[in-house]
């Protein structure tokens, strides 16, 4: 019995070790499992997180590039591309910035319209605004004798006159006192007019024509104010004395002649010491006593100098003064614009610049010059850019210079390119457009803080080279136009009515600087079109890490 009683408890401990091990292979196999699945739920739940905040980082970063899109929808070209500014979305701060916004033709617009097709275009038009008589007007010749007049904004031909010859400078128009309010009279310098004219362009062939423009219609031709030579700079309206138009010739010679009655009688005329060619000039001041303060700028192949005349009603034109300047050859002027004192930049055809300011007495002063690695040839541009005056100076040898007033060098579109033998000229926001001798129209711009100008956009071609000035301004509801002639014979326009743009977004701690938080994102999208400003289409777009 005993032996049967050990045997029977020595089976029991058997068992209770049999179940041991089974519960212990039961757990260790239960915690393998829950080990496996809290592994994968908590490699669940961290790339759950990950995704959640690519997600809200990739909103934040959308909503940054749409809400720029909508500013740049929503702000007229002439006013430049708006500033953008950080959004916070999402618990988080996009920074966002333009690597480039420049004005352009959009992608389904031709990008050089022909609007005229003459005779050469070999001096440069006049963008006349005259707010008394109604006028936003672009005028020029050709070198035919044709002279057209296109209302700016709308970009409309207002009329045509052949008047024969040859177009020898920019013409200008004046207010025609004689008329109704909306009377205008457009000052054409000339040579060899069609023959047979009363009273005709005087025996030297050289004259400025007078057109009577009402405003109602096709003008007609008043009369020749005659010159003893080639007339190649602008005309003036008196100030003071406000029916006397004033221009000089290329021997030196300064002419008024009384507009008013229709005769245009010669009024007072001067022979200027040395005989030099007015290059430049009259440019008009009044002063309070009813006297015109003309300033011309005669030139010859080795001096030129600055001339001060006065005119007072009833008199002749009388000498006031004279400064000499540092060379000769002068190619081109440019006016700062306002009232007195106010500053003369000068052009020279060797590269130098020179600077001449006229003082709220009218005397004159020298400032100073600087000379430019390049021949020139044509006139500065003076432009009240956001940030301060800068004149603008293209060269022959295909580059830009931009100088402060006190004629630094700020900035300089790189030479090589094509020889631009027109004056350039800015936009309200600072881009700069110059037409060159391929025929294209090229826009240029400074990066902020940079000295170096880069390529904006390119526009053309014209058959020829671009011959008379690129002329900028405000046309359509919210677009730039470009008015320009080329050699080929034809008068350009080019429409900007887009903004090409490349915005970049990204997720930063630090806003405007990226920290290099992912994602960044970038967008190159035109914005903008000839039928609608909120037209948008995307050209390309990226997520990348920086």
């Amino acid at each position: 019995m005993n032996a049967i009683r050990a045997l029977v408890t020595d089976r029991r401990r058997a068992q209770r070790g049999s179940v041991l091990s089974a519960v212990l292979i039961m757990v260790a196999f239960l915690a393998i499992i829950s080990g496996a699945l809290m592994t994968e739920l908590s490699t669940n739940l961290l790339l759950s997180r990950t995704l959640v905040n690519r997600v809200d980082n990739e909103a934040t970063v959308n909503s940054a590039v749409e809400l720029a899109f909508n500013r740049l929808q929503n702000t007229p070209l002439a006013s430049g591309c708006p500033n953008l500014s950080p959004i916070n979305l999402n618990g988080r701060t996009a920074a966002i910035s333009y690597l480039s916004c420049t004005p352009v033709v959009d992608a389904t617009s031709p990008q050089l319209q022909r609007i005229a097709i003459a005779a050469p275009f070999n001096v440069d038009g006049t963008h006349s605004v005259l707010p008394a008589q109604g006028r936003n007007d672009y005028l020029v010749g050709d070198a035919a004798g044709n002279v057209f007049d296109y209302t700016f904004a709308t970009m409309t031909r207002r009329w045509m006159l052949p008047i024969g010859g040859a177009v020898t400078a920019p013409p200008m128009e004046m207010p025609d006192l004689s008329n109704t309010p909306q009377g205008l009279i457009e000052l054409v310098p000339v040579s060899n007019p069609n023959p047979g004219v009363s009273p005709g362009c005087g025996p030297a062939h050289y004259c400025v024509a007078a057109i009577k423009d009402d405003g109602s219609g096709d003008p007609s031709l008043q009369c020749f104010m005659a010159a003893k030579s080639v007339v190649t700079s602008l005309p003036a309206a008196g100030v003071r004395v406000p029916d006397l138009a004033y221009f000089g010739d290329g021997n030196g010679n300064l002419f008024a002649y009384d507009t008013d009655g229709g005769d245009c009688s010669l009024q007072s005329s001067v022979s200027i010491p040395g005989g030099r060619a007015v290059v430049a000039g009259p440019i008009v001041f009044g002063n309070s006593r009813s006297t015109d303060n003309l300033y011309v700028v005669v030139s010859d192949g080795s001096s030129s100098q600055l001339w001060h005349y006065t005119d007072r009603s009833n008199s002749s034109l009388a000498s006031a003064s004279s400064l000499a300047l540092p060379a000769g050859r002068v190619v081109g002027m440019a006016v700062e614009p306002g009232s007195l004192p106010s500053s003369l930049a000068l052009t020279y055809a060797g590269g130098k610049v020179a600077l001449v300011q006229i003082q709220s007495g009218f005397g004159m002063t020298f400032l100073g010059s600087t000379s430019l690695p390049t021949s020139i040839g044509d006139a500065p541009y003076w432009c009240q850019c956001p940030g301060g005056d800068v004149i603008g100076v293209a060269g022959l040898n295909g580059g830009l210079y931009l100088l402060d007033t006190s004629l630094n060098r700020i900035a300089t579109y790189p030479s090589g390119g094509p020889a631009i033998d027109t004056s350039p000229i800015a936009d309200s926001a600072g881009d700069w457009f110059f037409g060159a001798a391929d025929g294209f129209l090229y826009e240029v711009q400074r990066p902020t803080g940079q000295s170096t100008m880069v390529l904006g956009a390119e526009f053309g071609s014209a058959a020829a080279a671009i011959s008379s000035s690129p002329l900028l301004g405000s046309c359509g509801t919210s677009w730039i136009c470009v008015y320009m002639g080329s050699a080929d014979s034809a008068l350009d326009l080019v429409s900007l009515d887009a903004r090409r743009a490349v915005v970049t977004a990204c997720i930063s701690t630090s806003p405007p600087a990226c920290s290099g938080s992912n994602p960044r994102l970038w967008a190159s999208v035109e914005i903008g079109s000839s039928s609608s400003p909120d037209t948008v289409r995307v050209v390309g777009w990226s997520y990348y890490s920086p």
